[in-house]
Formats: structure tokens, C-alpha cells, sequence
């Protein structure tokens, strides 16, 4: 065998060497992993305003490209971490502001109160904290089937006036169950019927804010579902205002690794294959290579006795 054919024979190996690898890399891509950002929130996800005031959210987490949709917003549109938009409304009502990043979209609520109410307004904030996981109250919770869970409404009488026969009901999501004998006003135990007609309050006086809390116990939800509760309140001679708080689905352990899937594993292995390719054919082309093949087709014809008869000399 000479010099050519031994490295035509090379070059063969070194290109099965090339699919080889491609092929090992398709297989890996289907366990490969990499860490990723697989979440995004906005901060906070609700809130309350007038008419007329802005509100600003930040996002969490996405890619680090951000789409901002307030359909009745001014502005209507952002491109950023930070977003503000003011909302106009004579009626109260709950504005959806959709935030995209990459394929990852959330949705952050803002409550608008009506600006034309001459009888004063209520303002209210729906918030949790996840008993189980032992978490701070928070405006979006993460929780897991089986978690205890207390929700907390603080309703607020923002006006000069008084108001009264103030109802305060909330409205569970299907997979959250209430946890009986558990609502406090103001601290002290009532009566249930929360998640159910509401509860009566009384009145507030100008300025005065009362805080309901109660818990409830995470049932079984798909792990793509987002999970909303809702405080609703209501007064004499006052528009209803409402609020949402959601609840997502808590990672497993090892969860935010995701598959990165075959295209990139493939993709790394074809170019570190290359990588290999390229520096064996440099490395066939200098001097060193072509004296030990010499050297190698010599030793083998010496051996061969078919085809040359080498005489020996001391």
C-alpha cells in the first residue's frame, strides 16, 4: 500500500468518524440539557389606580427581550424591562397588560377605578403567601398540589366619605379548596362564607382599611395552568372593584434543565468533528507525516514476501 491509498484509507475513516459523531450527537440531544430561563413574571402582576394614574411594571426572568401589550394604555406598546402606561376609565374595571419574551408570555392586571364615582371608591389588594413553603406575601404565588395556602384582601376606603354595608367576597379558582374556619377580619375569626355570598363588613370610615385572611388547600392542576383568585368588594352607592392574584405551577427538581434537543447537540458534535477533520489533514500534510508513512509502507513490504525479497545487511 503507498503513500495515496493509505491516506485515501485516512480520510474514509476520519469522514466516518465526522457521521459518527453527528449520529452521537442526535442521541444526546434527546437527554442533552442546558440551564435555562424557562419563567417570566411582571412586578407586580395587580394593582389598583385611578383614572387617570400610571402604573409601571418591571419584568422577571424571558429571554431579555421584552414585548409590552396595553391594548387601551397610553402608551399601547413597550420594548423593555421597565414599562409605564397610564389608563383613562368612568367605569371600574381590571385592564390586562400581556408581557412576551421569546416564546414565554404572562399576564399582569391592573384595576382601574372609575373617575366619575362622587360616592366614594373602594380600593382593594388581593396578595398571599404560601404557608407550606414558608414564603413572605406576595402579589403571585408558586405553589404544588397539596400546599397550604392563606390569601389576604385588604380593602380600603379611599375617599372622604364613609361607606357602608362594604361585601367582600372571593371567587376560587376550581382546583383551590376553602379551608373551613379559617377567615380573620382584622384578626379576629368570623363566621365562613368568604368564597361563597361574601362576607359583611360593615363600614368604613374615610381613610380605613380592614384585612380579610383566610387559606386554602392546592388541589391537583396541570402544570401549564395558571390558576387565578379573585377578590371582589362592593359598597352602597359604590362601583364593585375586583382583583386577581395568580398561582403557578412550582418547578420540580432538575425541571429548569430542558432539553436543548437534537438540533444543537447535533450542530456542537458536527463542528467539533470538523475541528478534528481540519487538524488531521494539516497534520498529513507536513513533513513528519509523510517520513513515518514512508517509513511504515517500507516495514510493511519487508514483510511481505509475495511481493519483494528485502536482503538483510548487518
Amino acid at each position: 500500500m503507498n503513500v495515496s491509498t493509505f491516506k485515501q484509507r485516512a480520510v474514509r475513516v476520519v469522514i466516518s468518524l465526522v457521521v459518527a459523531l453527528g449520529l452521537i450527537g442526535g442521541l444526546l440531544g434527546v437527554t442533552g440539557s442546558a440551564r435555562a430561563d424557562t419563567t417570566l413574571t411582571c412586578t407586580p402582576a395587580t394593582q389598583t389606580i385611578q383614572s387617570g394614574q400610571t402604573v409601571s411594571l418591571t419584568a422577571n426572568g424571558g429571554s431579555g427581550f421584552f414585548f409590552w401589550n396595553a391594548p387601551s394604555g397610553d402608551p399601547q406598546f413597550g420594548f423593555s424591562q421597565s414599562f409605564s402606561t397610564r389608563f383613562n376609565s368612568s367605569v371600574t374595571e381590571t385592564k390586562t397588560i400581556t408581557l412576551q419574551s421569546g416564546n414565554l408570555t404572562t399576564l399582569c392586571y391592573v384595576t382601574v377605578l372609575a373617575g366619575s364615582n362622587q360616592s366614594g371608591v373602594l380600593t382593594v389588594q388581593n396578595t398571599g403567601r404560601n404557608i407550606t413553603k414558608n414564603t413572605t406575601e406576595r402579589t403571585s404565588l408558586t405553589v404544588s398540589p397539596g400546599d397550604n395556602v392563606q390569601f389576604v384582601i385588604r380593602v380600603r376606603n379611599n375617599t372622604n366619605a364613609r361607606l357602608t354595608n362594604v361585601v367582600v367576597n372571593d371567587i376560587l379558582a376550581a382546583a383551590l379548596t376553602y379551608r373551613n374556619n379559617t377567615t380573620t377580619i382584622n384578626g379576629v375569626f368570623i363566621t365562613d362564607g368568604i368564597t361563597d355570598s361574601g362576607i359583611n363588613i360593615g363600614s368604613l370610615s374615610s381613610s380605613q382599611e380592614a384585612i380579610i385572611r383566610f387559606s386554602v388547600t392546592v388541589g391537583e392542576f396541570p402544570a401549564t395552568t395558571t390558576l387565578e383568585n379573585i377578590a371582589v368588594a362592593r359598597a352602597d352607592n359604590t362601583p364593585t372593584v375586583s382583583v386577581r392574584m395568580r398561582l403557578s405551577r412550582g418547578q420540580i427538581a432538575g425541571a429548569a434543565a430542558v432539553n436543548t434537543g437534537p438540533g444543537s447537540t447535533l450542530f456542537i458534535s458536527l463542528l467539533l468533528s470538523l475541528l478534528v477533520t481540519g487538524t488531521y489533514m494539516r497534520y498529513t500534510g507536513t513533513e513528519m507525516f509523510r517520513r513515518r508513512s514512508a517509513l511504515a509502507l517500507v516495514r510493511r513490504l519487508q514483510h511481505d514476501s509475495q511481493r519483494l525479497n528485502f536482503a538483510r545487511f548487518n
